[in-house]
């Protein structure tokens, strides 16, 4: 079973940190409704992985509901398994943003 643990009230959060295999990214919505979109970066800048959702709802968005949080599997965007590392997230939720920090075990 997998548990998001909240790091605050609501905080964006990543589970497991470090991963294996892939990470659950989890997010509250207060308010109206947002859109929320995940990109993940290595440490030189590229883009490593891109999801976008629209017209999310209200809620709690948190593992291990499929489609509730993000989840990115650890491969690039041409499906290829990364590197080992560190890698930056950046969750835009409306018009915030939050980064987070990924590690990847190889």
């Amino acid at each position: 079973v997998f548990v998001d643990p909240l790091s605050g009230a609501g905080a964006p959060s990543a589970y497991p940190n470090p991963s294996i295999e892939g990470f659950y990214v989890g997010f509250d919505i207060s308010g109206d409704a947002s859109d929320a979109e995940l990109s993940v970066f290595d440490l030189s800048g590229g883009l490593v992985y891109n999801e976008r959702r629209i017209g999310l709802e209200p809620g709690v968005y948190r593992a291990p509901v499929p489609g509730e949080a993000f989840y990115w599997d650890g491969t690039d965007q041409q499906g290829h398994p990364v590197a080992g590392g560190v890698y930056m997230a950046l969750l835009r939720l409306g018009d915030r943003a939050h980064i987070l920090k990924l590690a990847a075990i190889r």
